[in-house]
């Protein structure tokens, strides 16, 4: 912990004159701050671009689906245990265990198919994810060419950083501009 914390401040004291003097020589808005490394929150990216929200959307949309659908599978089930309930003074042992285990069995199908979907759609988004980053990549790239940026940190890699070597609102913008919903 302590040799990154010494590294980090190593890194800040021996970089500062450089990026002093590429500053002084830059024509670009004094906002921009020319760095080697950059940070980004990745997560922040998705969730803030246009093409992660529509992900997210379709996501929770299809979620609430099927767990409407749970509701009513669950319903029906309820109403056949009931009515199972019911009918077990009129049948034999033998009936009522093979009725049982018949529902039993339905059950778990059920249980299993509707746990299969969510698995689906969580691995829907996910991909959706994947396809977003390697979209978003070469924009990103541009990103830190335009910064002067050898590296490219998720902030959950860095210790400290300053503010102005964070890119992720002006990522959001260009991956907006050039992907939109990625529809």
């Amino acid at each position: 912990m302590w040799r990154a914390v010494v590294l980090a401040m190593t890194l800040a004291v021996t970089t500062a004159p450089f990026l002093r003097a590429q500053q002084q020589q830059d024509t670009r808005p004094p906002t921009i701050m020319v760095s080697p490394v950059l940070i980004i929150d990745l997560e922040a990216l998705f969730r803030g671009s246009l093409y992660g929200a529509a992900a997210i959307e379709e996501y929770d949309t299809a979620g609430l689906l099927i767990e409407a659908e749970n509701d009513a599978i669950e319903e029906q089930f309820k109403a056949e245990e009931r009515a199972l309930a019911e009918q077990r003074p009129d049948m034999t042992p033998e009936e009522f265990r093979a009725a049982a285990e018949d529902f039993d069995a339905r059950a778990q199908q059920a249980r299993r198919e509707q746990l299969a979907k969510g698995a689906e759609l969580l691995e829907t988004l996910e991909l959706r994810e994947q396809e977003f980053y390697a979209a978003a990549l070469p924009i990103l790239r541009r990103i830190m060419r335009d910064r002067g940026a050898a590296v490219l940190l998720s902030n959950d890699q860095a210790i400290l950083s300053l503010s102005a070597v964070d890119i992720t609102a002006e990522s959001v913008r260009a991956v907006n501009e050039v992907l939109g919903t990625g529809q």
